[in-house]
């Protein structure tokens, strides 16, 4: 059976699904934003601390780079 471009997108609309799927392709790679590797990890890790710790290292993290940044406009 041989289905043309327009019925394999209308058939994808009907089930729910993408047409890459019904075709058999391996879905596409999401792109996550924000920073990856260790430092992603480490967020992941430091988001599940209660809020004032959060805060303690946010203000921590966020002290030298307020740094970097005034150093650079001058």
């Amino acid at each position: 059976m041989t289905l043309w471009a327009q019925q394999i997108t209308t058939l994808a609309k009907i089930l729910g699904v993408r047409t890459d799927e019904m075709l058999g392709e391996p879905p596409p790679r999401s792109r996550q934003n924000g920073p990856g590797g260790r430092t992603r990890r480490v967020f992941e890790t430091v988001s599940s601390l209660p809020r004032h710790q959060q805060q303690k290292i946010i203000d921590l993290v966020k002290a030298p780079i307020t740094q970097s940044a005034i150093c650079t406009v001058r």
